[in-house]
């Protein structure tokens, strides 16, 4: 006979608060929401620009397609996340909105669940999703945990 697990109860509404505190309590020397450290020795007032290529032209996006065709002739139980990047320090994020897009429509095409975190919106960004400027910190893990959670019924 199949073991079913206990139903867990995840507080999240905690977890995402002192998360978030956490983030937080590590930015003080800047408004980009990066933490200190790392915004001291490798941002300390500078910009970033992201290569946005066409979707034409996309190599990646082209595997990324290949990729989802496969998992769904196979009947694969995939899930995917679309990271965040920090729209305060990349300044031409809107230039990779159509990838996105492209990624998102593949992904409801074929039926898989996925969570898109990235925006250009810097009134929809949550500062505490990454602790750099790419790279998730606890509270954005917590968010990618809730819904492999959610997702899954665990």
């Amino acid at each position: 006979p199949a073991i079913i697990p206990e139903q867990v109860n995840i507080n999240w509404d905690s977890l995402f608060q002192t998360s978030k505190e956490e983030v937080s309590k590590k930015v003080t020397n800047n408004s980009l929401g990066i933490a200190d450290d790392y915004y001291t020795e490798y941002i300390h007032g500078k910009t970033g620009r992201m290569d946005a290529v066409s979707p034409s032209f996309n190599q990646e996006l082209q595997d990324f397609n290949m990729l989802i065709d496969l998992l769904h002739e196979k009947q694969a139980n995939a899930s995917f996340i679309i990271s965040p990047l920090n729209p305060l320090y990349y300044t031409n994020l809107k230039d990779i909105d159509p990838t996105v897009a492209k990624l998102e429509e593949k992904l409801k095409q074929n039926h898989f669940p996925y969570l898109n975190l990235f925006t250009t919106d810097i009134n929809k960004y949550e500062k505490p999703i990454l602790h750099d400027v790419m790279h998730m910190s606890d509270y954005g893990w917590y968010k990618v945990n809730r819904f492999i959670v959610d997702t899954y019924n665990l």
